[in-house]
């Protein structure tokens, strides 16, 4: 003879029930989440480990000079964009005689793919200093100066000192 089931008895059935249900809901949750983080991520971080623009621009400028101070043509021509890479097609492969001085790059002003900064060391003028998105990666780019003539330094684009949002 079977027992008949006790009333009082929780119902094992609906509690696995709720929770299958309960860890589907989290990660349907968890897929949309990552979903719109990809579609509104505008990217600027994800191309070189979480590096900003500003700081991708500013590591191009030190690559160039660093690589043109050791003699190292191959390196420097890599940081340059690929309408101005004829320009440096004879750059020395003989270290010079002293390093360039150190630098800072400031006032970074991005126009789509083209960017410019100012370039501060001590002891000698401010300058500017170009570069344009190749791909995914940004390079020094002389060329790009023609994007910001004409109308003042910051009239075509966005003006940042900090990390491009």
């Amino acid at each position: 003879m079977t027992a008949a089931p006790d009333p009082t008895a929780p119902d094992r059935s609906n509690r696995r029930g709720f929770v299958i249900v309960a860890v589907v809901v989290v990660v349907a949750i968890a897929a949309l989440a990552v979903g719109l983080v990809a579609y509104f991520s505008d990217g600027s971080d994800d191309a070189k480990g979480g590096r900003t623009d500003t700081q991708q621009v500013s590591d191009v400028a030190h690559q160039f000079t660093d690589a043109a101070s050791k003699g190292d043509a191959t390196t420097a021509r890599d940081a340059v964009c690929t309408a101005d890479k004829s320009r440096y097609s004879n750059l020395s492969t003989r270290p010079l005689p002293q390093a360039l001085p150190a630098f800072t790059l400031v006032d970074v002003t991005f126009a789509g793919d083209d960017a410019t900064g100012t370039v501060k060391t001590t002891g000698q003028p401010d300058g500017a200093i170009y570069f344009h998105k190749d791909g995914a990666d940004w390079k020094l780019c002389p060329s790009s100066k023609a994007k910001f003539s004409g109308c003042g330094r910051f009239a075509t684009g966005r003006r940042t000192t900090g990390p491009r949002s």
